[in-house]
């Protein structure tokens, strides 16, 4: 009895990380967007650095 508790419990921990990761994939594809613009225009490090902790910060 305890082994299915303890596979009901690790089934539901999975979905939860697969939630987790999708939520954050659109901060991952902006954070993409975010470097790809600066580097298109040609940008310094610190520019593309300051731009993704802004990013970070607003949330």
């Amino acid at each position: 009895m305890e082994e299915e508790a303890d596979k009901v419990h690790q089934l539901l921990h999975a979905d939860m990380k697969v939630d987790r990761q999708l939520e954050r994939l659109a901060d991952v594809q902006t954070l993409t967007e975010i470097i790809h613009y600066y580097r298109e225009k040609r940008a310094r490090s610190s520019e593309i650095a300051l731009a993704i902790v802004k990013f970070v910060k607003e949330g």
